[in-house]
């Protein structure tokens, strides 16, 4: 009776410590995993020079659009690039600094002329001509800011500038002006005067772009190169007289006249007018070498050889290479984009015209039609 109790405990105590040595036998893998091979000399280890991994990613987290410049969320297309040319053109240049080295060479012109006339000190003549030179560069200072001067109006005022210089030293001989040295800068400072206000009168009259400027320009110094030209051409007495003076200031002027007549009607741009010119400059002077390479060699008498250059060949070849340099660079350059106020991307298309209704009118004392729209 006393073996009963004892058995029936020691086989309870045997269950108890069977089932967790059961459980723990049921996890163990009979197959453990090999340990891995040595890391050869190029492996990565771990160390201070291992990169740490990747945080891990929210698969809720919402794109921050203000994080990176240029990222748009998805379904969410970039904006449209800005159009250019919705504005219209831009506006020209200013002609600030052109016009105050135009006016300020008027003054300084003024100033040598009361110094010549009778400032006999020269610290005194030194003060009137800086003076001057300062006013004169205000003046242009003021009418640029006033009118709002764009390069186009400092263009033709320069050139204007040129023109009545250039033209009151060429009618200095043919007046008889050259008797002193103050009636020589009376003169030059009351042309340069009346051609700098008349450029710009003209320029604000005409409201030329700067391409169009220039062109007047290139072809007033082709007016006067073609005068001079032809007068050498035509001299038989290798002398510069009145004759010839006065056909190089109606040369000068005549080719202002045309470039100020034809250059409304020119949609050039500023770059491209400067190709013209240079391309006029460079057929000349192509011309020239022309000229050099075909003149005949002559042996003289102790055996040397001198080249003999004749004026009127000189004179010809030099002529048509600056008009073939002018054409051959206007084709040259067609291709060129005009100026931007001539430019069909900033035109704006014309609106449509209304539609007009026309219907008629019976009544019992006569019929008509009645219109409808607008006018």
């Amino acid at each position: 009776m006393t073996k009963g109790p004892h058995m029936i405990r020691a086989l309870a105590t045997l269950v108890a410590l069977a089932i967790p040595t059961a459980a723990l036998a049921q996890g163990t893998d009979p197959n453990p995993p090999q340990p891995p091979p040595p890391a050869g000399p190029g492996a990565p280890t771990d160390g201070p020079n291992t990169p740490p991994p990747p945080p891990p990613q929210d698969p809720y987290a919402q794109p921050n659009p203000y994080g990176q410049p240029g990222y748009y969320p998805p379904n969410y297309p970039p904006p449209p690039p800005q159009d250019v040319y919705a504005n219209g053109p831009p506006p020209d240049p200013p002609g600030q600094l052109e016009m105050i080295a135009d006016f300020g060479t008027v003054g300084l012109l003024t100033g040598i002329t009361i110094d010549v006339r009778g400032v006999h000190d020269s610290t005194l003549g030194t003060m009137v001509i800086l003076g001057s030179t300062a006013g004169g560069g205000a003046v242009g200072w003021l009418l640029a800011d006033k009118y709002q001067a764009t390069r186009g109006d400092a263009y033709l005022t320069t050139l204007g500038l040129t023109v009545g210089m250039a033209n009151g030293a060429l009618l200095l001989k043919p007046l008889n002006d050259t008797h002193s040295a103050e009636s020589v800068m009376g003169v030059l400072t009351l042309s340069s005067a009346v051609g700098a206000a008349g450029g710009f009168a003209v320029s604000r009259g005409e409201k030329l772009t700067p391409g169009q400027a220039l062109f007047a320009t290139d072809t007033t110094f082709l007016g006067v190169g073609s005068a001079a030209l032809i007068a050498s051409i035509m001299d038989n007495n290798n002398q510069i007289d009145n004759g010839e003076l006065t056909a190089l200031a109606l040369g000068l002027d005549g080719g202002a006249i045309v470039g100020l007549a034809l250059a409304p009607k020119v949609d050039w741009s500023q770059r491209r007018a400067r190709v013209v010119g240079m391309g006029t400059l460079a057929g000349t002077l192509l011309g020239g070498m022309v000229a050099g390479l075909a003149a005949p060699k002559q042996k003289n008498a102790d055996g040397t050889t001198s080249t003999d250059f004749d004026p009127d060949f000189v004179s010809t070849s030099l002529l048509v290479g600056a008009w073939a340099g002018f054409g051959a660079s206007i084709y040259m350059s067609r291709d060129m984009a005009p100026d931007a106020k001539y430019d069909p991307r900033y035109q704006k298309p014309a609106a449509a015209n209304p539609p007009v209704s026309v219907m008629p009118i019976v009544r019992g004392d006569g019929f008509g039609a009645a219109i409808g729209g607008s006018f």
